[in-house]
């Protein structure tokens, strides 16, 4: 089945660009990513897929789209239903200054792959901390889940190795975001 990047998951001003990448894509997929989360960004409701099953271009492919379209691309495919594969498109859009980067990034905190975590941990000086406390504040309850989210997957899969919460990867990222000057305490 065809699978095409929906105009929705991304701000108004790149539907363009996206038209256009799905045009030459050919994403084809089995399932639906009927699940999405929903996220304001710059007064703009964005519908972004919690799981997304589609298969993955070739790298020539890849090379061959604009720089902008590869942003896109690589932000959708953050939400790849494969953790592996999340963790690699995580790696290409880690450093992009674009507000509309920002969600893809922070829905990753509260996801349950510690490698992922590890990779956002280790790049957080490169993140524009003004953007995602933007995020964070037009996103409030966002914010809240992901934290609670972070608590859960310790608890269910990592309490083992981190015996204090305070130790787990996805503590000491939230904890970067709160604890950031004009971070509110989301609780």
């Amino acid at each position: 089945m065809k699978c095409f990047i929906r105009p929705d998951i991304f701000p108004h001003h790149l539907v363009d660009e996206i038209n256009s990448l799905n045009d030459v894509l050919g994403l084809e997929t089995n399932l639906s990513d009927s699940y999405v989360f929903d996220v304001i960004l710059n007064n703009e409701r964005l519908e972004i897929p919690y799981r997304t099953y589609v298969n993955i271009p070739a790298e020539d492919l890849f090379q061959n789209l604009s720089i902008r379209q590869q942003q896109i691309l690589s932000c959708f495919l953050t939400r790849h239903h494969n953790g592996f594969v999340r963790k690699q498109y995580l790696k290409r859009v880690i450093k992009i200054h674009e507000p509309w980067v920002v969600p893809f990034i922070s829905q990753l905190i509260g996801e349950y792959v510690v490698e992922i975590l590890f990779e956002i941990s280790k790049n957080l000086v490169y993140l524009d901390i003004k953007e995602f406390n933007k995020f964070f504040d037009d996103n409030r309850e966002f914010f809240f889940r992901t934290k609670q989210r972070v608590r859960s997957y310790w608890n269910c899969y990592y309490k083992n190795e981190y015996k204090e919460f305070e130790a787990y990867i996805g503590n000491k990222v939230i904890t970067y975001f709160e604890g950031y000057p004009g971070r509110g305490n989301y609780t």
